[in-house]
């Protein structure tokens, strides 16, 4: 879903991907974590995560997602989030930032945008409720 900013007198809008338990990061393989075909034309602007639910008994997990964009990656956009970002009551709210986009960020209607979770991270702890949200802010743009 698409949010617009609140306040905002520009085309910038908040593109919220779902939230995302960490049990759906156990893994060391690249995996598909969300999918859609565009039915707007945007670019992104920025990418992040938000621990919406922690358990002290996650002890071990670092992942790279990234957004794939007709089945090319954006450039930067890198966003890591660690079993420290959702091991302590403090994490709640708290934001996680991607390195910054700066290519390969236009979306068409009809692209294919993808969430993807990067080979050889290492696995969050089994069987643990924590969980982030994932959003991204995005620029609309006029046509297809």
């Amino acid at each position: 879903s698409v949010l617009k900013l609140a306040g905002s007198y520009t085309d910038y809008a908040l593109k919220d991907f779902g939230t995302f338990p960490t049990n759906s990061l156990q893994g060391t393989s690249a995996a598909l974590l969300w999918q859609e075909t565009a039915y707007e034309h945007y670019k992104f602007i920025s990418l992040h995560a938000q621990c919406v639910s922690y358990d002290d008994g996650i002890v071990a997990g670092s992942q790279v997602l990234n957004l794939d964009i007709g089945g090319t990656n954006v450039t930067g956009g890198a966003l890591t989030v660690a079993y420290t970002d959702a091991d302590a009551v403090g994490d709640q709210g708290a934001v996680i930032n991607a390195t910054a986009i700066t290519a390969a960020n236009e979306v068409h209607i009809g692209d294919t945008v993808k969430i993807e979770m990067a080979a050889s991270g290492t696995g969050f702890t089994a069987d643990k409720p924590g969980a982030f949200k994932i959003y991204a802010v995005i620029q609309k743009m006029p046509g297809a």
